[in-house]
């Protein structure tokens, strides 16, 4: 008693599994010791990081919505202008089943190479945020305030593979599942209308 910190914060990789968290050391402290959840301890605090999660979640969602209609929009356009091809294909005796699948393997192929472009002309800012970081001179305090990321006067990003390796499997979910609607106008092309136009 009397020996060492009266308060010790615990520092989690993930923010919002405090409360399981706090069960856990409630349960493995003595009964002498108080546990205290960042919303028992700084609500203000907690109010902000709150906000500040559903403002990034909205942008997301408003960046993915947005990305889904223009990947959409790009496919309809495609099936649209080429509606004589395929009429002329499905005239030379190509199955509807084999029609659909050259069709997804052209939206597979524009995926990959879409993924592969993407990945590439972001790789230079993803490296230059995680190494050199943007300069935040004379806005250190607010940083900590808010507990960004610092390294000296920048703030830095980090880079995780999992994170980037399930962006891109949205991103492919999207476009498989904007690739479907199309598929409709192409099964019912038929060869006769379609070499009129």
């Amino acid at each position: 008693a009397g020996e060492g910190p009266d308060v010790a914060a615990v520092l989690l990789g993930n923010y919002w599994a405090y409360p399981r968290y706090a069960k856990i050391l409630r349960e493995l402290l003595p009964g002498n010791y108080k546990v205290l959840t960042i919303r028992d301890f700084d609500p203000a605090l907690w109010v902000s990081q709150k906000l500040q999660d559903f403002v990034t979640g909205l942008v997301v969602v408003l960046v993915y919505s947005l990305a889904s209609v223009g990947i959409l929009n790009t496919l309809v356009v495609s099936v649209v202008e080429r509606t004589r091809e395929f009429g002329l294909l499905k005239a030379l005796g190509m199955s509807q089943t084999r029609l659909v699948a050259t069709y997804y393997w052209e939206v597979v192929f524009l995926l990959v190479l879409g993924l592969a472009l993407g990945s590439l002309l972001a790789a230079p800012s993803v490296w230059f945020l995680c190494t050199k970081g943007i300069p935040i001179k004379g806005l250190q305090e607010m940083a900590r305030t808010f507990h960004f990321p610092l390294e000296g006067t920048s703030f830095t990003g980090h880079f995780f593979p999992s994170k980037f390796l399930r962006l891109l499997g949205i991103v492919s979910a999207i476009t498989l599942l904007a690739g479907a609607p199309p598929l409709v106008r192409l099964r019912r092309i038929e060869p006769a209308q379609a070499m009129r136009k």
